[in-house]
């Protein structure tokens, strides 16, 4: 055997081993890839399901936050006309209370003339 025929045994036997390696290789890929397609599989099965329940969710809580937008309108509508109504009448009132109040004070007192003679905040 001549040392060309050796080499070529030689390289024959490495890629013999390589080959086999390879193969290996990709059947353990192979294996790989059906245990992720199976769990794949799993996690759609059970978050499709999920996602549905969750969709369902928020329409009720967009529900739940519609309405509870329409009472804040409509109590703020009713705060404003509130407002408008009472407020004017209110202050007329406080108005002629003030008014009241003053001319009630420039009377005469019961006690006496010397009573309205004595600077305010004095006593005897």
């Amino acid at each position: 055997m001549s040392a060309t025929d050796l080499a070529a045994v030689v390289l024959a036997v490495v890629c013999l081993a390589a080959t086999v390696a390879l193969v290996v290789a990709a059947q353990s890929l192979v294996r790989t890839m059906r245990d992720l397609r199976a769990v794949v599989d799993d996690l759609r099965n059970e978050t499709l399901p999920m996602v549905g329940e969750l969709r369902s969710g928020v329409e009720r809580v967009d529900s739940v936050i519609a309405t509870a937008e329409r009472i804040t309108d409509t109590v703020d509508a009713a705060s404003r006309l509130t407002s408008r109504a009472l407020t004017p009448p209110l202050i007329k009132t406080v108005s002629f209370m003030a008014g009241a109040r003053r001319v009630l004070h420039r009377q005469p007192s019961a006690r006496g003339p010397e009573r309205d003679a004595l600077p305010r905040g004095s006593r005897r």
